[in-house]
């Protein structure tokens, strides 16, 4: 799929992304300041919800691939240029 993110990464990086602002909204914070139980219940958002959904939506792939075409090469030549790129790059494709 040239230029577009796999439907279903961008719909995991959107869920995570919502999942995070939900759980660190300034009304949800202010009642797991005053409230453990809630507290707790942001730690398991975060951690069993958000993080999944996150790491499946590769971010940085997903972003990169809903760039344009000149500036997914602009990317990819400065990305070539570090020296590290190949340990980089398996850890971004896993």
């Amino acid at each position: 799929m040239d230029g577009i993110a796999r439907p279903w990464r961008l719909a995991c990086l959107v869920a995570g992304t919502a999942v995070v602002t939900g759980a660190l909204c300034p009304p949800v914070h202010r009642l797991a300041e005053a409230a453990l139980s809630v507290h707790m219940i942001q730690h398991l958002a975060l951690v069993l919800v958000a993080a999944p959904f996150l790491a499946a939506g590769r971010p940085a792939t997903t972003i990169i691939s809903a760039l344009p075409r000149t500036a997914r090469r602009r990317v990819s030549r400065a990305f070539a240029g570090i020296p590290a790129r190949r340990h980089i790059t398996s850890a971004l494709r896993h």
